[in-house]
């Protein structure tokens, strides 16, 4: 399942340090500029709102009885 996840509400989350933080949106503009190295998250903007997709996966198990 893919996830559209907003980086600013990711970062405030995460409680990233703010210097840390304008590097990553820095590496994820440069990435859609097509200027920067690939950094795997597949970033993309939704009006002014960068964004970026996760992968999730759901396991279901059922335990023997």
């Amino acid at each position: 399942r893919q996830i559209e996840v907003s980086v600013e509400g990711w970062l405030g989350l995460t409680k990233t340090p703010p210097e840390v933080a304008a590097d990553i949106r820095r590496g994820l503009r440069a990435e859609l500029a097509g200027d920067g190295e690939p950094t795997g998250m597949r970033p993309f903007c939704q009006g002014d709102d960068l964004k970026f997709r996760q992968r999730w996966a759901i396991f279901v198990a059922k335990k023997p009885v």
